[in-house]
């Protein structure tokens, strides 16, 4: 593998190069490369053993003497061997006994500030569970974290850390390069202008910086119970805890016997604005039998995590007297019987459960008694509409059954929940919510009795002055060893930064404030210190850098050193170009989808032939009215018959005119003795000629050259589309318009989903550093079914592309491969284990021999499988990435063979040159294999069978073959009426090609139905006689023995002449291949082939989801894709990344689902 293509290709193909190199898998081919930036060095041995000598590493005689020197010092400082003193060159290291500087990335000199601020190589690190990465990101959401850093070492070079930022644009580079691999536009200006808008960001806007504020903290719990109001015992309960400011005043109305509801954002600790008050009351009153609390959580998963929380408090005493016990209904009878006659003094359920419990007699104990005192409704937000109505009959019913002359107490009303309102001033929000929750739970609640959060400065200093700021910005960063938390609290921009992206005052109250991007908060900064915008830019990332490297080596203390903040990354999909119907150099161009501009002119949605990339504007054409309007994508049908759907082209030189209908497929025409005409069902899409003006009218007279506003040539196609005009590209009826053009962007929500998430762990995966049990997602979806959905198109996704990367690594090394030992290597250079496919690994007997068989059968069904099932626009395969082609063994040779053909003779077979049958036989031959006409046993319908239960006998469940997966299996050709599913029949798609007068080329017209039948017969017993086919003329099949597979790296491919035809005179024959995809098998599937997703919604088992929730806690799941059952607390342990696969409902659920980095 070349070293420079590699470093061609950017930073995000060298990390995954360096796993290849530490596995001893892949050594570099340094030919052409006299020396590394620092960064790229770094990188490329981000991986590798810090013993791996140059020779093992790099083929050796490719590496110059210049290359050789860096390398070697360069491995000599990693292994703390003093080296010499060498000149910096091209961006590598400054290198002395003393260490090593960074020259291009970050400062060389703190002072230097025009000069971007960079981590340095020595910074510490953590992956701790509360300040490692936190990211969160969306397709048209959110990417939200703290930074990856590293751990600081004196004696070697580290990896370069990769902060949030860093890793927020390699993730949107990675995406950009996916969408720019289906971009094809010709016309130079529109792909200048789209290239600007990527530039700018137009699918991804600059992140949101949000800092997580400070809460107050007011009192610890022996304060509170010096002040009595917690029982001495909670102090057992709650050791050295020290509460917030909302906290307490929970606390002082739970004793005053008044409801409240809590809404302050996730991480405060609302669970214990009800849990401590709880605990307090059952110590102060121990003779207490029965249910005094019963907690209403939305969602089972929930009540199982928030039973755990209980459980952790509960432990600290020992033999404690207090009893907690979920009743959800997944309890067994013998759980459900020992509750119901031992009621606990906390009962957590779920609403549903609730009611259930006031329609059944032997429940009853349960809810009505004169002990309850306590109804907590936790996540309050969630109940609206319906189901908020619901529950709020629910609560009636259960106040109203507890209604008794011996009550001495009514039930205390408590809920909590993330933001609730955030419309208006503070006072109106908390009348909102007091309104709302007054209604819920039928009794008054004032809007003093909701407690929302109390914020403070975790910056003490005051506001810096305008000299300050200006003096910090050109001092520049200290250095990084005196970054101490002191100096960063001391720091005028700490205090800028924290009232400028953190916090506002309303009334004298601290609040969070509206997220703002780097750029906006850069920009504030430039304003007062008249400072130019990129050094503020860059100081300010400092900052936040030094803030995160503080909170890295904090991780023994919950307490935040520095400023925490996330990144909110809103990623869109792409829309449509569109354009004014005028000449090339004048039309207006934009991405934002409005019906007209300026002057009335109409704007209309471009769409580029997926071949060549020629643009055609998207038109309804109304007859009736001479005038074209814009087709947009959510135009409903119209059945208006004046008014036709197509496609409108200017008109450029060669590109069509009216006397080229002789260019026209010849199946357009029928033979007449008067010549040649069109056939009735194609007359409508022979192109046609308009006139038409911006604002949409079609000239229908004269017009004046000296009227200064003038039509513009077009030819109109209507849909289907069936031709191109400027490549010539022919197509059928059939294929959807989605397959022939082409808008600014190919993905679906699920592959920019699937997409992203891979791109993100597979950046936490390839750091050494990062805790295992970090390098997850979790993502968010609205509906079960779309959580099933992408964990399936995820998994999916990732084992078909670890496929074919293992194939073209096969191929690499092994150059060329058969039938015989396709499947045995493409295993072999997968390099698994049997721990990682093998349900129950064996290191010998015949269980070893069983998951190995199975394992290899499995593979070999996969590679046949995918010959038809490569996804031509979505996730193209080896061929259409230009990285494998299949030839047929010696078939050059017979077709030179005169002998072999003078065997069956056909005159058009004997005049034909060897290379027009060698063309004619590898179209018939690809066909059949495409349609898997193959005579593999491994796809034949009972071996099949056999499989399925030989596979998910053996086999991990994420190599099992689902049982309701479609699994295609061999079909066969036919050349008559009768048989194969195939058809090789005068009408099939090989017919119009070997039929064709331009496959003959002495041919006048084409082949007859008749001179076809006895040809392809004719063609089969020769090929057949070549051990290529076998089988009779109902039942013909390719011979898998006579395929070799072979690696090639190209950048165009040949058009399949079967699928597409090509208007006479045109003469593409090729196609470019997605380079995305090329280097993404290349390169980077090599190292996804341990990820795996789940889905977890309400469908999944309890087992089931406790199951991958603890893989998931542990690292071992990469993706939990979930509807909103995780939004609400669930213990997921260390978690790095967060991504919405749509932008929530409302902004409670932003919060939450956000909150869980």
């Amino acid at each position: 593998m070349l070293l420079s293509q590699i470093i061609s290709n950017g930073q995000s193909a060298i990390a995954p190069v360096s796993t290849l190199i530490a596995t001893g898998l892949l050594k570099l081919d340094a030919t052409g490369v006299s020396n590394l930036t620092s960064e790229e060095i770094e990188v490329l041995f981000s991986a590798i053993p810090i013993d791996f000598e140059l020779e093992q590493i790099f083929q050796e005689d490719t590496v110059n003497n210049n290359f050789r020197e860096q390398i070697k010092d360069y491995i000599n400082l990693r292994q703390g061997k003093r080296i010499k003193s060498v000149k910096e060159s091209s961006g590598a290291y400054n290198i002395d006994s003393s260490g090593v500087s960074e020259s291009n990335v970050g400062t060389s000199e703190r002072g230097n500030n025009s000069s971007e601020y960079g981590v340095g190589i020595s910074e510490s690190v953590s992956n701790s569970s509360e300040d490692s990465v936190r990211i969160s990101e969306s397709v048209s959401g959110i990417l939200e974290s703290k930074m990856l850093s590293f751990p600081s070492s004196q004696d070697s070079v580290q990896p370069i850390p990769t902060d949030i930022f860093s890793l927020r644009d390699e993730v949107i580079k990675d995406y950009r390069g996916y969408i720019e691999g289906f971009l094809n536009i010709k016309d130079e200006k529109v792909k200048g202008f789209v290239k600007t808008a990527l530039d700018k960001g137009y699918l991804w806007t600059e992140p949101l910086i949000q800092l997580n504020p400070a809460y107050k903290r007011t009192a610890t719990v022996k304060q509170l119970i010096e002040r009595s109001i917690l029982h001495p015992e909670c102090d057992r309960y709650f050791p050295q805890y020290n509460f917030y400011e909302h906290q307490e005043k929970a606390f002082k109305l739970a004793q005053e016997g008044l409801p409240y509801v809590v809404t302050t954002g996730t991480g405060s600790g609302k669970s214990l604005s009800y849990v401590v008050p709880i605990i307090d009351d059952l110590l102060k009153n121990p003779e207490i039998k029965g249910v005094r609390a019963i907690l209403v959580y939305p969602m089972n998963a929930l009540i199982n995590s928030q039973a755990e929380e209980f459980k952790k408090f509960l432990d600290n005493v020992p033999n404690c007297p207090i009893k907690v016990k979920k009743y959800t209904g997944q309890e067994s009878l013998t759980e459900k019987s020992d509750i119901q006659q031992n009621p606990p003094h906390i009962l957590l359920t779920n609403y549903v459960m609730l009611e259930l419990m006031l329609t059944r007699v032997h429940e009853l104990p349960l809810i009505v008694s004169p002990h309850l005192k306590y109804l907590v409704l936790d996540e309050l937000h969630t109940y609206r509409g319906r189901q908020g109505a619901d529950v709020a009959l629910v609560i009636r019913k259960l106040k109203q059954r507890n209604l008794a002359k011996h009550r001495q107490q009514n039930i205390l009303c408590i809920g909590t929940s993330a933001t609730m309102s955030t419309e208006g001033t503070r006072e109106n929000r908390q009348k909102t919510v007091a309104t709302v929750a007054s209604k819920l739970f039928g009794v008054e609640i004032q809007p003093q009795q909701v407690i929302d959060e109390t914020l403070e400065r975790a910056i003490t200093r005051s506001f810096p002055t305008i000299t300050e700021l200006q003096d910090s910005i050109n001092q520049g960063l200290p250095p990084v060893e005196q970054q101490t938390e002191e100096a960063f609290k001391n720091h005028p921009l700490s205090a800028f930064m924290e009232m400028t992206f953190g916090l506002e005052k309303e009334d004298g109250h601290l609040q969070r404030k509206s997220p703002i991007s780097l750029g906006e908060g850069a920009t504030e900064l430039a304003k007062l210190t008249d400072i130019n915008l990129e050094t503020c830019s860059n100081v300010l990332k400092g900052m936040f850098l030094w803030s995160s490297k503080l909170n890295s080596e904090n991780e023994s203390n919950k307490l935040p050193k520095g400023l925490p903040f996330r990144l909110h990354q809103f990623v869109s999909q792409g829309g449509s170009v569109y354009a004014t119907l005028e000449s090339h150099d004048k039309r207006e161009l934009t991405l934002e989808g409005q019906y007209k501009t300026t002057g009335d002119r109409l704007l209309f949605p471009l769409l580029f032939c997926r071949e060549c990339g020629h643009d055609y504007y998207g038109v309804k054409y109304d007859r009736e009215r001479d005038q074209v309007t814009p087709l947009l994508p959510t135009t409903l049908e119209d059945d208006d018959e004046d008014t036709q759907e197509g496609y409108i082209t200017l008109d450029e030189p060669d590109l069509w005119d009216i006397q080229n209908e002789d260019r026209l497929p010849d199946n357009w025409y029928r033979n007449l003795k008067s010549g040649r005409k069109i056939k009735k069902d194609f007359e409508e899409f022979v192109p046609r000629e308009l006139y038409i003006y911006s604002d949409g009218h079609i000239l229908t007279g004269a017009v004046s050259k000296d009227n200064p506003i003038q039509p513009v040539r077009c030819w109109f196609i209507p849909k289907p589309f069936l031709t191109c005009l400027n490549c010539g590209v022919v197509y059928t009826k059939k294929p959807s318009e989605y397959i022939k053009l082409a808008r600014l962007s190919s993905e679906g929500r699920s592959t920019a989903t699937t997409l992203l998430c891979l791109s993100t762990i597979n950046r936490l995966k390839l750091n050494p550093l990062v805790d295992e049990s970090a390098e997850k997602i979790l993502s968010f979806t609205d509906n079960r079914q779309d959580a099933s959905l992408q964990a399936g198109h995820f998994n999916d996704f990732v084992q078909t592309s670890f496929l074919r990367a293992s194939l073209n690594k096969a191929l690499q090394k092994e150059t060329i491969l058969t039938h015989k030992k396709l499947a045995s290597t493409v295993v072999k250079y997968m390099g698994l284990s049997q721990a990682d496919y093998a349900e129950t690994p064996s290191d010998s007997g015949s269980g070893k021999r069983r998951n190995e068989e199975a394992f290899e059968h499995l593979i070999e069904y996969r590679l046949y499988e995918d010959l038809k099932r490569g996804w031509r626009i979505v996730q193209p395969n080896l061929e259409q990435s230009g990285l494998l082609t299949i030839e047929y063994d010696g078939l050059k040779e017979h077709c030179n063979n005169q002998s072999a053909w003078e065997k069956h003779p056909h005159p058009i077979l004997l005049k034909a040159t060897p290379e027009q049958r060698f063309q004619g036989a590898i179209v018939l031959l690809d066909q059949l294999r495409k349609k898997l006409a193959l005579d593999a046993e491994i796809l034949q319908e009972q071996e099949i069978r056999e499989l399925k239960r030989e596979v998910n006998q053996a086999l991990k469940e994420n190599w099992k073959i689902d049982t309701n997966e479609y699994t295609p299996f061999a079909t066969s050709a036919t050349i008559v009426n009768t048989g194969g599913s195939v058809k090789l029949t005068p009408r099939s798609k090989v017919a119009g090609y070997l039929r064709s007068s331009a496959v003959w080329n002495w041919l006048i017209n084409p082949l007859s139905e008749d001179e076809y039948e006895k040809l392809i017969e004719t063609f089969i017993n020769i090929l057949k006689d070549g051990g290529y086919l076998k089988g009779e003329k109902d039942n013909i099949q390719l011979r898998v023995d006579s395929m070799v597979w072979k690696a090639q790296k190209v950048a165009s491919i040949p058009i399949d002449p079967t699928t597409i035809k090509r208007l006479q005179g045109s003469n593409q024959d090729s196609q470019q291949v997605n380079r995305f995809f090329q280097n993404f098998y290349e390169v980077q599937a090599q190292t996804i082939q341990a990820m795996e997703g789940r889905e977890h919604t309400g469908q999944v088992t309890n087992q089931n989801r406790q199951m991958r929730e603890d893989k998931f806690r542990q690292g071992e799941l990469s993706a939990l894709f979930c509807s909103p059952t995780m939004e609400l607390g669930i213990d997921i342990r260390d978690l790095s990344v967060v991504h919405l696969r749509n932008v929530p409902p409302n902004p409670a659920n932003y919060a939450q689902r956000s909150g869980r980095a």
